[in-house]
C-alpha cells in the first residue's frame, strides 16, 4: 500500500474555496487514516509510529499505542461520539478490533 506524505506549501497553510488548512506536525510521514473525536481531539496512524494524538491547541502528536495489528496499519477508525474512550478500527489484515482505553489496548471484535 502507497500512502502520499501530507504536502502543504511553506507555511503550512492552504486554501480550498475559500477554506484554510493547517499543516501539523505530520508532514512528510504517510498516514493511513484520520479521525476527529467530539471532544476536539484529532487521532492520526502512522505505520512505524502507531496511534497519535493532538488537538488543534496542541498539535504536537503523542503516541497513544502501537496499534493492533502486526501488519503495521490501521486502514479506517471511527470513534464512539458516547464513549469517547471507546475506538473501532479495520487493520490491514482485515480484522475489526476495538479499544475501550482510547487506543492503549486493542482487542479483535468478538474474540473473548
Amino acid at each position: 500500500m502507497s500512502v502520499a506524505p501530507l504536502d502543504l506549501p511553506p507555511g503550512g497553510r492552504r486554501s480550498f474555496h475559500g477554506k484554510s488548512w493547517q499543516q501539523f506536525a505530520l508532514a512528510g510521514q504517510p498516514v493511513t487514516t484520520v479521525e476527529l473525536a467530539s471532544d476536539g481531539a484529532i487521532y492520526a496512524y502512522v505505520p512505524g509510529r502507531g496511534l497519535l494524538r493532538a488537538t488543534e491547541a496542541a498539535p504536537d502528536f503523542k503516541a497513544v499505542g502501537e496499534g493492533p495489528d502486526p501488519a503495521g496499519y490501521i486502514l479506517h477508525l471511527a470513534l464512539d461520539a458516547q464513549a469517547p474512550n471507546r475506538m473501532v478500527a479495520v487493520t490491514g489484515t482485515s480484522a475489526i478490533v476495538v479499544s475501550s482505553d482510547a487506543g492503549a489496548t486493542w482487542s479483535v471484535l468478538g474474540a473473548k
